[in-house]
């Protein structure tokens, strides 16, 4: 999971489960994506520009507001939990 300046980028699976079960850390990431996504439209009244598939997750910083900057932290400390309880399958870069 890389976080840019103005851009978050996610590339990759944790493949935390490998056995055919749903994968825990996957989900919880993307969990924190559509939290994020929908924190914003719910702020601000529009929808980020996003790209979310199976491997792939893009939001870009449009708006800088009080409300974004928390927003983003907030999910910045999400996925800064998500890699510590699980480090082999989380990276931050």
């Amino acid at each position: 999971i890389e976080f840019k300046e103005r851009e978050i980028v996610a590339k990759g699976h944790a493949d935390y489960c490998t056995d055919g079960d749903e994968d825990i850390v996957c989900e919880a990431f993307t969990c924190l994506c559509y939290t994020l996504i929908n924190a914003i439209e719910d702020a601000t009244g529009q929808l980020p520009r996003h790209e979310i598939r199976g491997g792939y997750f893009s939001i870009v910083k449009e708006q800088e507001t009080e409300i974004t900057r928390v927003l983003f932290r907030a999910f910045y400390i999400g996925v800064r939990l998500l890699a510590y309880t699980y480090p082999e399958n989380v990276k931050i870069v």
